[in-house]
């Protein structure tokens, strides 16, 4: 099949996939943490993990990223994705100290 799309430049990780990652499991995590509907937190959790994984596989198909490359981002925006729950949940947790 050839390229539909040419890029110029690095292209690891993808840039996609990482930004996904990153807002699609921050909507999971507000949605989670203060939600109250189960139906609905159900729902936001599969909906955003199809598009995170629709996204990694529409990189490929394109042909702008290898496997890798998708693999990668996966991974980095996942860890970008925990240390930003991890930083804000230690900043509540610092300000209820203080307020106390």
């Amino acid at each position: 099949m050839p390229q539909l799309v040419i890029a110029h430049g690095y292209s690891f990780p993808s840039g996609h996939v990482f930004s996904a990652m990153a807002v699609y499991g921050v909507l999971i995590y507000l949605i989670w943490s203060m939600g109250k509907n189960r139906a609905l937190k159900f729902i936001v959790l599969l909906s955003s993990i199809f598009m995170v994984f629709l996204i990694g596989i529409s990189r490929i198909y394109l042909n702008v990223h290898y496997l890798t490359d998708v693999l990668v981002g996966y991974a980095v925006g996942l860890a970008w994705l925990v240390f930003c729950i991890i930083t804000v949940n230690t900043i509540k947790e610092y300000y209820r100290g203080y307020q106390d």
